[in-house]
């Protein structure tokens, strides 16, 4: 007999309905508004800090669109044919869920539009694009013409973090849907859910810790609780003991912030500081550490000179050449974020080793 497959809280609670949103009453009542219009624009942008519930909200759309027997209320009847495709771990055959982080191509984005063409089995073919910023130049091209005519009956989605990242006339096609951070009193609420749900008997006051600790980000929220749960030992642990230990777990499993990071990293390759070289390895999300370091680099030395990589083979391996030379062309802007995001010549040692090298050619 099969072991039962453990599912991360994280996504054992991902929510399935709409009135399961944490603290997005302003986007419930836009999807609401989607969900219950007989007229649906073709192309969404979803746009929101990591971690909000953006591809969720992605999905949460998919399954109301192409539910059979939707109530009054917007919300999909969770039981129909297409309600049970999507909520399957084998997927629906009219979603497709793209990453632009890999799937970022021009080669990419013609397959797409030529699945669209085809028919789709339930109301509508559906396309979420994550990290959608990360679409190179000719791809993001490739894409607008496919928004410019859609096919009739598809719907896309494009999701991501960094909006100001997606060429202008894709943003303006289609309809914005921003997410925000969540109150931490709502998050302590949820986390409470969780916790009932799960028989665990935290304390509210440790609950609220947790909530403020993970910085109005939702998946943040419920995987610091997991952590401090299995820090505590499981499930078998007094309110008494969660009261006294949880505060220096939270220190120790949470992850600080992308912009935190990139502050004090930026701060140490500046002074020299050999702690430099720990930093990088604190970011969960290695990409998003690199946006926001470049983008401090862009905002500080907007004047730079985008420099060849053969002017520092001396002193550089070839790998870290090309890496300096990449960071140098994206604070120069004529190099996308993308491009370095994906090389395969990405290190941590040479990311650091660029970083000292071109705050001072920054400086020259």
């Amino acid at each position: 007999m099969a072991e039962d497959v453990y599912l991360p809280l994280f996504l054992k609670y991902r929510p399935q309905r709409l009135s399961e949103l944490v603290g997005q009453p302003a986007v419930t009542r836009v999807l609401r508004g989607i969900a219950t219009s007989k007229r649906l624009v073709q192309t969404f942008l979803i746009q929101g800090p990591y971690g909000c519930g953006k591809t969720t909200v992605a999905r949460l759309i998919a399954l109301r669109v192409n539910c059979v027997s939707p109530d009054k209320t917007g919300e999909a009847c969770m039981v129909c044919p297409s309600c049970k495709a999507m909520l399957s771990r084998q997927g629906h055959p009219d979603v497709m869920e793209l990453n632009g982080a890999k799937e970022r191509g021009i080669d990419d984005m013609r397959e797409m539009a030529e699945i669209a063409r085809f028919s789709p089995r339930f109301k509508r073919r559906i396309f979420i694009l994550d990290e959608a910023h990360m679409l190179t130049k000719e791809a993001s091209q490739s894409l607008l013409k496919v928004l410019e005519e859609p096919p009739s009956r598809t719907l896309f989605m494009l999701v991501t973090s960094m909006p100001e990242r997606i060429v202008g006339p894709i943003r303006s096609r289609a309809q914005d849907i921003p997410i925000r951070k969540v109150e931490a009193r709502d998050l302590a609420k949820r986390l409470f859910q969780i916790c009932k749900a799960e028989g665990i008997p935290m304390p509210k006051q440790a609950l609220k810790m947790i909530a403020k600790a993970s910085e109005g980000r939702p998946r943040n929220a419920i995987s610091l609780l997991e952590k401090v749960v299995i820090s505590l030992g499981g499930n078998d642990f007094s309110a008494e003991d969660a009261a006294e230990h949880i505060p220096k777990i939270i220190e120790e499993v949470t992850v600080e912030s992308f912009d935190v990071l990139a502050e004090r990293y930026l701060t140490a390759c500046t002074k020299g500081d050999p702690s430099a070289f720990e930093i990088p390895h604190r970011a969960d999300r290695i990409d998003y550490f690199l946006f926001m370091v470049l983008d401090r680099l862009q905002a500080v030395y907007t004047a730079v000179k985008t420099k060849t990589g053969t002017k520092f083979t001396t002193r550089f391996p070839i790998r870290d050449t090309a890496v300096l030379s990449m960071m140098a062309g994206i604070v120069a802007d004529t190099v996308p974020y993308s491009t370095f995001s994906m090389s395969k010549e990405v290190t941590a040692s040479a990311i650091i080793k660029a970083t000292f090298k071109l705050i001072n050619i920054c400086e020259d």
